[in-house]
């Protein structure tokens, strides 16, 4: 199976940012949060409203209305593309023994132990199950993480946190005000970034050991001159009759044999006439051509299968293709650079680099190899730690008199 590296906290059930993002249920009435300042308006204030002038001669003028209330600042709305303004829980000291309060009503750790008891000790125990498959993986990996990496991620993740908070609008405040806003303890952060950290290098591993062998792999680089439209047609295109895709055939046939005659007779070099010439490029610059031509290390039956053989059937390095290779999209001229079996130890080593760079393009690739860890793993539950039901206690025989 190939795997590909990700994006740093992917594969964490619960991270620094889903914990102090989350907006509380109630608010305390008696430390609101810290809004932003309301947008300051340009020119001079608008003036007071007043009673309309009362008419000339008029015995007694008319009792001047009640003023409106001033409008309310409204909330600055953020640019496009930003997100809103953070609205963190009020800054309110709880009494020990309380967890969070609820619209006046408390939560206390007993209640949560209890609750903890009756379910069996789910979710925390899916959590801890996560924790030891990704633990048990590391092992298999020799992946650890010291004291000093997770200081100094702890130390990142705290940071980006503030520098949210401050960039959506929230206030610049320090990471202890957060945390206790939040309720968030350090034992919560670091545990959630160790097993973050953990996940990764443990999915690092398991890339660099899943990379393809270079061994019975080739290096080749290829000028392609096609003979098809290689961007996709315009719906209003005509087709090509069979005389002019002949016709196409033939002038691209004979311009890559003019091409390779003039690289053999040194008069242009293969890297600069795939530059020039090679249709393998797009408008943004990626492709072979740019590169000189030069393809990633691959192995056999990958590419088409004419340009496939031809490829493989040169010797050794610097040999080219004696006349131009026809394949589905047009004519090739192919040089081998290199066999991976006798490439020297920079050139294995580049190639690993290589491949991890290519596998580590999808960002929610650590995630899904954590899915693909837990429905692979071999889990057994105990029974529910649910206590018995209580059985009704007997209650004593009436002593009153029927009337």
């Amino acid at each position: 199976m190939s795997f590909s590296r990700a994006a740093y906290f992917a594969a964490t059930v619960t991270l620094i940012a889903a914990a102090v993002n989350a907006p509380a249920t109630a608010q305390e009435p008696s430390a609101p949060a810290p809004q932003p300042a309301a947008p300051q308006q340009s020119g001079p204030p608008a003036p007071a409203l007043q009673p309309a002038p009362a008419p000339q001669q008029a015995p007694t003028p008319a009792p001047a209305p009640k003023p409106f209330p001033a409008p309310k600042a409204p909330r600055p709305t953020p640019p496009p593309g930003m997100p809103p303004p953070a609205v963190l829980p009020p800054l309110v000291k709880l009494p020990a023994g309380v967890a969070a309060r609820v619209n006046g009503a408390d939560l206390t750790y007993d209640a949560l132990a209890a609750m903890l008891k009756s379910w069996g000790g789910r979710p925390l125990l899916e959590r801890a199950v996560q924790a030891k498959v990704i633990e048990l993986e590391a092992k298999k990996y020799g992946a650890t993480v010291t004291a000093a990496e997770l200081k100094a991620e702890v130390a990142r993740a705290k940071q980006d946190e503030i520098n949210r908070l401050r960039d959506s609008g929230a206030g610049m405040m320090p990471w202890s005000e957060i945390a206790a806003r939040n309720g968030v303890s350090d034992g919560y952060v670091a545990d959630n970034v160790r097993l973050g950290l953990l996940a990764r290098k443990t999915f690092q591993k398991a890339i660099e050991k899943n990379i393809p062998s270079i061994v019975g792999q080739i290096k080749v680089a290829h000028i392609l001159i096609p003979t098809v439209d290689l961007a996709p047609p315009k719906p209003d295109a005509t087709p090509k009759t069979p005389e002019e895709e002949a016709k196409r055939d033939a002038e691209a046939k004979a311009k890559a044999e003019g091409i390779l005659a003039d690289i053999v007779a040194k008069k242009i070099t293969f890297e600069d006439a795939a530059r020039q010439f090679s249709a393998d490029k797009t408008p943004n610059g990626q492709g072979s051509a740019p590169n000189g031509g030069v393809l990633p290390y691959t192995g056999r039956s990958l590419w088409d299968p004419a340009f496939d053989k031809a490829a493989f059937d040169l010797a050794k390095p610097g040999d080219m293709t004696p006349s131009p290779i026809r394949s589905r999209v047009g004519y090739h001229i192919i040089k081998l650079i290199q066999k991976g079996t006798d490439a020297p130890a920079a050139e294995k080593a580049a190639y690993n680099k290589e491949q991890v760079a290519i596998q580590s393009q999808n960002p929610q690739a650590v995630t899904q190899w954590v899915q693909y860890l837990m429905s692979t793993a071999k889990v057994s539950y105990g029974a529910s730690a649910a206590p018995a039901p209580k059985k009704p206690s007997a209650k004593p025989a009436s002593t009153a008199k029927t009337p």
